[in-house]
């Protein structure tokens, strides 16, 4: 709250610039928000202004974390990483990984016939 009797017209301007929102949510409420803002000079008049603040959702990225390990050649099967986890906040929320895909592959070298084969965790985040 601003008082002041030098307080004008540019005063209150500039202040109502100022309003900022924000939500740090990852997956907000899409639905509009509504701000008022009231005014009231010192005779006790009022003034009021409405405003519809509309939200976008953002689809955020995947994320790959863990993947670090550097694995030896070796001609029998090995490990690549034991703990690479791959997330996604908005399937994450969802606790619905169903038609996600992780895609692995060879960057040059080696000999063919050589494969990728998945252990572990194909159920969801992880």
């Amino acid at each position: 709250m601003v008082s002041s009797t030098t307080v004008n017209d540019a005063i209150v301007s500039t202040i109502a610039r100022q309003v900022t929102f924000e939500n740090t949510s990852d997956l907000p409420p899409t639905s509009a928000r509504t701000l008022t803002v009231d005014t009231e000079n010192a005779n006790g008049d009022t003034q009021s202004a409405t405003a519809s603040i509309t939200i976008t959702a953002v689809n955020n990225p995947p994320a790959l974390t863990g993947l670090d390990a550097t694995p030896a050649h070796a001609d029998s099967p090995v490990l690549l990483d034991a703990d690479a986890t791959v997330s996604d906040v908005e399937l994450d929320n969802d606790n619905n990984y169903d038609g996600a895909t992780l895609t692995l592959g060879r960057n040059g070298g080696g000999q063919q016939p050589r494969q990728l084969q998945q252990l572990g965790n194909s159920g969801g985040p992880g």
